[in-house]
């Protein structure tokens, strides 16, 4: 055990100042070893905060490329159903004029319904990757030209 005193001693009507300090060998080994457990939880947190910081980078990014895939894949389907609803326009013509058969007729309206499932579809998804990328943002997005899909009713 180690000790230290200070002491003065002043005569002026009995004043005494003193101090006294006392430390043992086993309080500095705790002291060090708790010293060592607060870097080690504290390398632990930053580990913890960069593994986070990539990780919502990784979800923001997926949710981004999610977003633009779908906006992609509401123009494939809307080709492909302007190419379903003209396919069935010429059935339904053919149909009318006594050239073609009722099962041709079926099968061009239901490729034009499939195509507009399939075009539904599209939209819906795009709409859940927007949602799913202001989620992982954290925030709403502010609609911009290149986010919003224009369509008109005479389109769908």
């Amino acid at each position: 055990m180690f000790t230290a005193a200070i002491g003065n001693e002043y005569n002026l009507r009995s004043a005494k100042i003193g101090a006294s300090l006392s430390y043992t060998a086993l309080n500095i080994l705790k002291t060090a070893k708790q010293v060592s457990q607060a870097k080690a939880e504290y390398e632990k947190s930053l580990a913890e905060f960069d593994s986070t910081k990539h990780s919502v980078y990784y979800n923001v990014k997926k949710a981004y490329l999610d977003l633009e895939t779908n906006k992609e894949s509401i123009i494939i389907a809307k080709l492909a159903l302007d190419q379903a609803r003209e396919q069935y326009r010429q059935v339904t013509g053919r149909y009318e004029a006594g050239v073609g058969d009722a099962i041709e007729l079926k099968d061009g309206e239901n490729t034009y319904l499939n195509a507009r499932l399939d075009f539904y579809n599209a939209i819906l998804n795009y709409n859940l990757s927007f949602a799913n990328l202001e989620k992982e943002i954290g925030t709403p997005i502010k609609f911009s030209d290149d986010l919003i899909i224009k369509l008109t009713p005479d389109e769908i």
